[in-house]
């Protein structure tokens, strides 16, 4: 029986060509043909996958390599920006202490100003000329025709 059944398998499940010797084709059977070209596709398909992986792996890295140094410049200025702000908060504050000093200033001279003279009766009258010219000119600046 047993023998039978080795014998059943082995018609079912013939030799490997390779086994086989055949004329023709260089000694190769074409089955065998077949198979050795379908593995040197096969070597070939995965040569150029693996060529292609390799490829995008350098890309990534590079465009890895420019995301990190964009985002070192992005600090850098972020960086420059805020010590700029603090630098313009500092001179605002400054400006604003001055300001207060000019009003109270201003207000302790006007309170003690003389009284006008024969002498600036039209100079009031200039002065409302010369902020007249300046409030043209702005609105001149603001809305040009």
């Amino acid at each position: 029986m047993s023998s039978s059944s080795s014998e059943e398998d082995l018609l079912q499940n013939p030799l490997p060509t390779s086994n086989r010797v055949t004329m023709g084709m260089g000694g190769m059977d074409p089955q065998h043909s077949t198979l050795r070209s379908i593995l040197d596709t096969a070597k070939r398909n995965h040569q150029a996958l693996i060529s292609r992986m390799d490829e995008e792996k350098a890309v990534r890295e590079k465009e890895i390599k420019e995301n990190q140094m964009a985002r070192r410049n992005l600090e850098r200025q972020n960086a420059e920006t805020l010590k700029s702000l603090k630098k313009i908060e500092r001179q605002n504050a400054e400006l604003k202490e001055a300001l207060l000093d000019l009003r109270e200033h201003l207000a302790f001279t006007s309170d003690n100003a003389p009284t006008p003279g024969p002498d600036s009766a039209d100079q009031p009258k200039r002065h409302i000329r010369k902020s007249n010219r300046i409030s043209q000119k702005a609105k001149n600046q603001l809305f040009p025709t």
